[in-house]
């Protein structure tokens, strides 16, 4: 092994900056060096990285652990040098100079975080560095197809890329298969490297466990979009869009119903846009609803749908925006549940907010016991006031101004009400226009919400199947669902469903802000008790004193103004009472208007800059704490797919020497078939006989491995993992049959290499039993056959002869034998198809014992399991099915990273 330095020669500033300075120590940078010995000598040249940016791809998708691994393994290791990083200027004899420090390397991103980070940088005197010199030659041996090694020069200036190149086109013409684009001889005319956009990923449906935990303490886990509905949103969104993450999902287990399950009822989805260099240049959130189940879900889908076409047309940015509704369908069957068949899925798709919602930062604020300034307080007011003006009007406040009034209508709008105000169906999105230093509060979630039909009748009808929409402690009196069905004794359930309601709600919003220094649980019991206090409330005479929350319980920062617009809000009464006028009562949207922008004017004379300072000092007692957007999926970002599983979590590390031989031998054989275009011979299998042959399969493993002499905990991993297998393998060979679906948690034991490794070796006995059987059929249903077709030429022989009388009986007789060959004759059909399909799924199950065993000798790229070809996929949809169970890790499984 060389011990002679080495020096890197870039394709541009990107890979000269991760080389010299994300590359931790010479153990990496020795690993990318002999990566890229195996890139230059076995990808074609239209493979091959032709940017920075496109090597640091091809390196992070790698098998990384295998050339760490290799550079651990060398010794001595050779001097790694830098030559591209400029050593720190040692100081001028005038004055100190700051060193010449490395250009930044941009952080690893991390998960996204509502806690501002604290940053504490300690910059020390950097001793001067003398130039490295220029190192001696080193020798780059490289193999040569024919056996021969070809020993190469390396400069240290001209480095090892450029040597690479020419001991390449030294293979190619010594090589008796010169590859295509060499025969060109023109490397001017060169194509680029063929750019490979991240796969669609997801498991197919319906997704093996349905399990989620989105309230967990330590880290959530969601059920994501299966591959199918994946593709169905590309394909509709047009370019390249791709999943990201789950932003909300209820708990599956309170929507179990019993055993109709198969797709999570309700998801909330982000997905990114990327160009053909994998960056992000646009973004949107994908509300997803299974309405072939729950007819409330189409209900709320339709008017939620109806609702954001409508405020998307004000063009309001206090309003959330829509850009695509559509359906998608599936047919596909869970056991247990054979009723359900058909599959229908709601998508709504809108514009993205990536700084959470407004309970995401209450949240933060009360963690850190810090609490949001009367400004802001006044902002996300004023902002959720316009939205819901506009919600009444059909214009947008910024727009109009102060014009507006109870009377404003733009021609053709249907005044709407929101019904379902809360801190978290407000989103924080960008900077805001007005104030660049705060996040835009959009008032967001529209399936509670209603238009108000112009004919009354149909008004009434729809405000009371709305009578009592929203959420719990965060309704106004009249809309409190714990008083359904007291209207005798409850007049508010009689009061008529107006933008009051919102006020109230708001109201609540506003002051729960307020509190944020108190807990989560403090502020719902004072909701709690208020909604009790609601019954008592309707029942008092005038001369009785109406409650009214106490002001002292405020942090003495806010002002009496801001104190006393909230508690208006938060009156009992949403009008003036005529036989009660001394009793509060709610404002108007525009009377609301007023008193905000009054306030906001007040703060403002008094100078924005302490607001704006205090955002970058987080110290400020006026810092507020926005939820930070996640790193990951920022646009210009370079898009990561959530859903790759590292090769070496794959494959097996403890195969037996007779394993890696067998492996070894079958896929060279399988590759070298492929690669000289062997004619295929499992094309064009029957769907029904590779689903019978999977179930044969099946049940023959499911008995050996009761037998298995294993613990308890590898039997249960065994009989999971061949579920799995089988089910994953049947999604490929036929999507519309039936599968398992487990529910709740799972060890992911089952998902071991080793535990896939025995599954597929006892699937390919029971394949091999039952191909075995199968052959012994086919001789006695000849027999049968020939039988038959003997006595069908009797009778008819006897029918030629009978008199008259007889004939119908002989007719009947006649006709009887002539079915009965002909299901002799289907039986055969039968008993040839399920022997194509257990050759071919034997041959499978083969090549996928040798993809757990080769996995990481055979450099597969995770990005390989979705759309790019490979030679296996195209065999047959069992092989296809095979490959994906390699591949695939259950949605519904956590992943350990």
């Amino acid at each position: 092994m060389a011990t002679q330095p080495l020096s890197y020669v870039h394709l541009d500033g990107t890979d000269r900056q991760f080389f010299d300075h994300a590359l931790a120590n010479d153990i990496e940078r020795y690993a990318f060096f002999r990566f890229f010995q195996s890139v230059e000598s076995k990808w074609t040249k239209q493979m091959r990285p032709r940017t920075g940016n496109g090597r640091i791809k091809a390196w992070n998708k790698s098998s990384k652990h295998y050339w760490l691994q290799l550079a651990r393994n060398t010794q001595p290791l050779p001097t790694v040098l830098r030559p591209t990083w400029t050593p720190p200027a040692p100081p001028a004899q005038a004055a100190p100079a700051a060193p010449a420090l490395p250009p930044p390397v941009a952080p690893a991103p991390q998960p996204s975080t509502t806690t501002a980070p604290a940053l504490s940088i300690d910059i020390t005197t950097v001793e001067t560095v003398p130039a490295p010199p220029v190192p001696p030659t080193l020798s780059l041996i490289i193999p040569i197809p024919s056996g021969i090694s070809q020993t190469t020069p390396i400069s240290p200036v001209v480095g090892i890329a450029s040597a690479l190149a020419d001991a390449v086109n030294h293979i190619a013409h010594v090589s008796t298969k010169r590859p295509r684009e060499d025969q060109s001889g023109d490397e001017e005319n060169e194509r680029p490297a063929k750019r490979h956009l991240p796969a669609m990923g997801g498991e197919r449906c319906p997704q093996f466990v349905y399990h989620n935990d989105p309230h967990s303490e330590t880290k959530v886990h969601f059920l994501h979009p299966a591959r199918q509905q994946r593709l169905a949103i590309q394909e509709r969104l047009g370019g390249n869009w791709r999943f990201a993450k789950t932003f909300q999902q209820p708990l599956l287990s309170d929507y179990s119903m019993g055993s109709k399950v198969g797709i999570a009822p309700v998801s909330s989805f982000l997905f990114v846009k990327l160009n053909e260099d994998g960056v992000i240049e646009d973004r949107l959130a994908l509300k997803c609803r299974d309405i072939s189940q729950i007819d409330i879900l189409r209900a709320l889908a339709d008017t939620e749908h109806a609702n954001l076409r409508s405020t998307t047309s004000t063009d309001c940015k206090h309003v959330h925006r829509q850009r695509e509704n559509f359906e998608e369908a599936h047919e596909f069957k869970i056991r247990g549940n054979p009723g359900q068949v058909k599959w229908t899925l709601n998508y709504i798709s809108t514009e993205y907010a990536p700084h959470c919602t407004l309970e995401h930062l209450i949240k933060e604020h009360e963690n850190q016991q810090k609490i949001i300034s009367e400004h802001f307080c006044w902002f996300v007011f004023q902002s959720i006031v316009d939205a819901l003006i506009t919600f009444k009007t059909g214009y947008c406040t910024e727009v109009m101004g102060n014009d507006l009034n109870e009377d404003s209508r733009r021609p053709g709008w249907l005044s709407m009400l929101h019904l379902d105000i809360k801190p978290s169906n407000i989103f924080l999105a960008g900077p805001s226009t007005k104030y660049d230093f705060y996040k835009q509060p959009i008032l967001a979630d529209y399936d509670s919400s209603i238009s108000l039909s112009e004919n009354m009748e149909q008004r009434e009808r729809d405000l009371a199947a709305r009578r009592f929409a929203g959420t719990t402690y965060w309704q106004a009196p009249e809309q409190c669902h714990r008083y359904e069905g007291l209207e005798d004794v409850y007049p508010p359930i009689q009061w008529p469903l107006v933008d009051a309601v919102d006020v109230y709600s708001l109201g609540l919003v506003i002051r729960y802000m307020m509190m944020c220094s108190r807990t989560r649980s403090f502020v719902r019991d004072l909701h709690d008790e208020e909604a009790n206090i609601f019954l008592e409330e309707g029942m008092k005479s005038p001369s009785q004193v109406e409650y009214d929350y106490d002001r002292t319980n405020y942090p003495p920062t806010y002002s009496t103004a801001l104190i006393e617009a909230v508690h208006s809000c938060l009156a009992f009464r949403q009008r003036m009472d005529p036989a009660q006028p001394n009793k509060r009562y709610r404002p108007t949207l525009f009377q609301l208007r007023d008193i905000i922008n009054v306030q906001l004017s007040r703060l403002e004379a008094q100078g924005t800059e302490k607001f704006s300072t205090a955002q970058v000092d987080p110290t400020s007692v006026r810092h507020i704490l926005f939820p930070q957007e996640d790193p990951r999926y920022a646009l210009g970002a370079i898009f990561v797919p959530p859903h790759n599983v590292p090769l070496e979590k794959l494959t097996l590390s403890d195969a037996s020497t007779a394993e890696e031989q067998e492996a070894r031998d079958c896929w060279q054989a399988h590759a070298k078939e492929a690669q000289d275009g062997t004619p295929n011979q499992h094309a064009g299998l029957d769907k029904s006989a590779m689903d019978q042959v999977l179930s044969c399969a099946y049940n023959a493993a499911s008995v050996e491995i009761m037998t298995d002499g294993g613990s308890d905990q590898r039997k249960s991993a065994l009989e999971c993992g061949i579920k799995h297998a089988v089910n994953t393998i049947r999604k490929c060979a036929n999507p519309e049959s039936t599968f398992d679906q487990v529910k709740g948690v799972l060890d992911p034991e089952f998902l071991s290499p080793r535990i896939r490794f025995d599954v597929l070796t006892y699937l390919k006995a029971g394949a091999e039993e039952n191909r075995r059987r199968n052959g012994e059929k086919r001789p006695h249903e000849q027999t049968v056959l020939v039988y038959e077709r003997q006595q069908l030429a009797i009778s008819q022989s006897d029918w030629e002869r009978e008199e008259e009388v007889l004939k119908r009986f002989t007719e009947a007789g006649v006709s009887g034998i002539d079915m009965q060959r002909q299901e002799a004759k289907h039986d055969i059909s039968n008993i040839d198809n399920n022997a194509a399909a257990y050759t071919a799924l034997i041959d499978a199950l083969d090549l996928g014992l040798a993809l757990l065993v080769m996995g990481r000798e055979l450099d597969l790229d995770p990005e390989m399991a979705d759309e790019q070809p490979h030679w296996i996929k195209e065999i047959s949809s069992l092989h296809q099915g095979v490959w994906e169970y390699f591949w695939t890790w259950p949605d519904g499984v956590p992943r350990a990273d």
